[in-house]
């Protein structure tokens, strides 16, 4: 590297500038400011360079050389490349490394350890007696088969090493701590490494594995160390090879019974002919004990302290409980079946007794009941006696339940007249000890059974089976049911008006009318008219007999109101026009009171005081002599006519023939008259009231002749929904309905 000297003595580091370590040969400061982060300048005995080494891995070091070159330890110095006895070392980056076949600090000697010999100046593979070098000299060729590896001494999937030799592989048994192999054409076992070949009086030859005491054997129970093998104490025996001792088998082991063995290295009972091993209750077997095999022997039984006998529900043909040799086991029918016998090992009812499903053969949840239907038909037995009554469905002939002889079972009717198809087809009648059915209409028979039919015809004489199987009813042609699918109870045939355009059938009746949205004319059917439109029948065109206003027909009045000899009406064009009485400008039409007709026989617009017509009108209502109406704006409400009492709330006596605002009321939901008064409900829900109070129609604890404003009523009420007023009285409906 060409780091910069700087003249300066030193003993360590400590003596040198920042970026300047201490070369402890030379005893001068060199210049060493190039190593990454984590590593630290270092001088290292031997060489002439600084190395910048690793803080945390002292050993892993490099020298700082120029971006394009890379440290060589057999050169001693950076280059652009390692020597032919090097390669870059991944560890260490820029520093070159032994290549594998080479080692020492300048890469000179040949690694024997990793397999690598010299060859004139060069290290090559050592390739043994199994193998040779290629031409280039930088692997091993196999010579032998079944070797394999870079130097010839691994063995190949087929083969196994014995003896730092490749054998190949055999299929035979050989012992647990042995193995098969092929030499000279022949299979042979061989032993594991630590064990030898031995034989014992079981197994012939086994594995026997070498010692050189008794801790060296698998366990020191069992084994000891003779002559350095592992041999079974005295009493036991490796009977299967496998180096376990197994106890060894005692005469008479078996009691007789069966001959002592080894299975998987344990001492078995071979039980002899018509003996198995014992079971205990979970059904586990005890190797070592033989019992008589009862279920083999003799069928339907089962050992029972040491004795065969047979099982539930089953007896010994002599009855002693005990099984002898030809007998076997047969049906205890008397104890399982009440008046029952064993017949061809079969179990069947006594005389006079059938067993329930009447195969003759008794099996289980069965039992033998008295054979009632051998003499009465549609009888059975009665449970625990023996006496029989009829089936369920049927009654005895005589006075009781119990059938004597002479008599005979009778049907019954079920409750809802199933046997007719149910009551709404039928009713279930008995007629000479036989069942008929009375069908109601439209039901009836069609043959000889009970039920009841639909009958097509009974729902119209029109009807026709579309499906007779299933009862399915249409019309016959030309006609159709009136639900258009099916002809069904309450239905009728109709005419089939769907050729006819825009028609549909009558409801009511056989003759046609016009579908929904339209309307029948000149016998056709055209499109209903607009809503207050009629259909001109000259014509035929739609015209409005009301008021036509931006194309849209509009009826003339909405609303009516009537006084004692006057009335008044709301338009929908929201003014007001009245007819009638005029005493008191109770018409309302604006004109002078000296100057005004005493009456007027059609209506007049009701006029405010400057002589436009009142308009914006939502409500009106009329008393004795005069009339009132809510108005939009504001909610507020005019008045006009009578005011002897002050019910036109105007805070004066004088009668008006215009429409003068009620004093200080807004905010009004509805209002209602009376003789000479009126109420307001408000939005808030409260009350108020003007005019004649002589009767306390205002609800107010007051009882005033006159009250010519509004004034608080319904003693405070402020829950009112709805107001109306009689002659003399007022009602009001409240929140929750009362």
């Amino acid at each position: 590297s060409d780091f910069d000297v700087k003249k300066i003595n030193c003993k360590d580091d400590g003596d040198c500038p920042n970026t300047y370590t201490c070369n402890t040969q030379t005893h001068i400061c060199y210049e060493c400011n190039e190593c990454g982060a984590g590593y630290s300048c270092s001088y290292r005995y031997g060489y002439k360079q600084t190395w910048c080494c690793n803080n945390d891995n002292n050993s892993k070091c490099y020298v700082p050389c120029k971006p394009e070159e890379i440290y060589s330890n057999v050169l001693n110095t950076c280059s652009t490349d390692c020597s032919d006895r090097e390669e870059e070392d991944k560890e260490n980056p820029l520093m070159c490394k032994c290549k594998k076949n080479y080692k020492g600090d300048d890469c000179s000697d040949c690694n024997t350890e990793a397999g690598y010999i010299a060859e004139g100046k060069e290290c090559v593979p050592d390739c043994g007696e199994y193998g040779h070098l290629n031409d280039e000299k930088t692997e091993c060729i196999c010579d032998e088969e079944g070797y394999t590896g870079e130097r010839c001494l691994d063995c190949d999937t087929e083969y196994i090493s014995y003896n730092n030799q490749c054998f190949k592989k055999c299929d035979s048994d050989c012992q647990p701590n042995g193995f098969c192999i092929i030499e000279q054409n022949k299979n042979e076992c061989v032993c594991k490494d630590g064990y030898t070949m031995g034989s014992n009086e079981y197994t012939g030859s086994v594995c026997i594995k070498q010692c050189s005491n008794a801790s060296d054997c698998p366990a020191e129970d069992d084994f000891e160390c003779n002559n350095n093998l592992c041999e079974c104490k005295s009493g036991k025996q490796d009977v299967d090879g496998d180096g376990t001792c197994n106890a060894v088998c005692n005469y008479n082991e078996c009691d007789s019974k069966g001959n002592c063995i080894y299975v998987n290295g344990m001492k078995t009972c071979d039980c002899d002919d018509g003996y198995i091993h014992k079971k205990n209750s979970e059904g586990v077997e005890d190797s070592l004990t033989c019992v008589l095999d009862c279920e083999n022997i003799w069928i339907n039984s089962h050992l029972h302290e040491e004795q065969c006998v047979c099982d539930s529900n089953f007896i010994d043909e002599n009855k002693n409980r005990i099984l002898e040799e030809d007998e076997k086991c047969v049906y205890d029918c008397e104890n399982i079946w009440i008046n029952s016998h064993l017949s061809q090992e079969q179990c069947v009812c006594n005389s006079n007794f059938i067993d329930e499903d009447k195969d003759e053969i008794l099996e289980n949840g069965e039992k033998c009941v008295y054979d009632c239907e051998s003499f009465w038909t549609n009888s059975q037995q009665i449970e625990d006696r023996e006496e029989c009554t009829c089936d369920d469905g049927y009654t005895p002939s005589g006075d009781n339940s119990v059938l004597d002889s002479g008599e005979y079972c009778i049907p019954n009717c079920s409750e809802d007249d199933t046997e007719c198809g149910g009551s709404e087809r039928g009713e279930c009648i008995i007629v000479n000890d036989r069942k008929d059915c009375i069908c109601k209409s439209p039901y009836g028979k069609k043959d000889e059974s009970l039920f009841c039919y639909l009958i097509c015809t009974n729902i119209d004489d029109k009807g026709v089976y579309s499906d007779e199987a299933n009862q399915i009813c249409t019309c016959i042609e030309n006609y159709i049911p009136s639900d258009g699918i099916t002809l069904d109870i309450g239905e009728s045939c109709v005419r089939d008006c769907n050729a006819e355009l825009h028609f549909q059938p009558n409801q009511t009746n056989d003759d046609c009318e016009c579908m929904n949205g339209y309307q029948l004319l000149n016998e056709q059917c055209f499109p209903m008219c607009p809503e207050n439109e009629l259909r001109n029948e000259t014509t035929e065109e739609c015209e409005c007999p009301f008021v036509k206003e931006n194309n849209i027909c509009k009826r003339k009045y909405k609303e009516l109101s009537i006084g004692s000899n006057h009335m008044c009406a709301l338009l929908y064009d929201e003014t007001v026009e009245c007819m009638g009485n005029n005493d008191y400008g109770q018409i309302g039409n604006g004109v002078a009171l000296d100057n005004n007709p005493r009456y007027s026989n059609s209506f007049e617009k009701v006029k405010n005081d400057n002589n436009t017509n009142l308009i914006n009108v939502k409500q009106i209502v009329s008393g004795n002599e005069f009339s009132c109406a809510v108005v939009s704006t504001n909610n507020t409400v005019k008045c006009w006519g009578h005011n002897n009492y002050g019910q036109l709330g105007d805070g004066t006596q004088f009668d008006s023939s215009y429409a003068i605002p009620v004093n200080g009321l807004s905010d009004v939901k509805k209002i209602s008259a009376g003789k000479d008064y009126v109420c307001a409900l408000l939005n808030n829900k409260t009350i108020k009231c003007w005019g004649e109070n002589l009767k306390g129609q205002f609800g107010n604890n007051t009882s005033m002749l006159e009250n010519r404003i509004p004034v608080d009523s319904g003693n405070g009420i402020a829950t009112v929904e709805d107001i109306s007023t009689g002659n003399d009285f007022t009602c009001v409906l409240l929140t929750g309905g009362s």
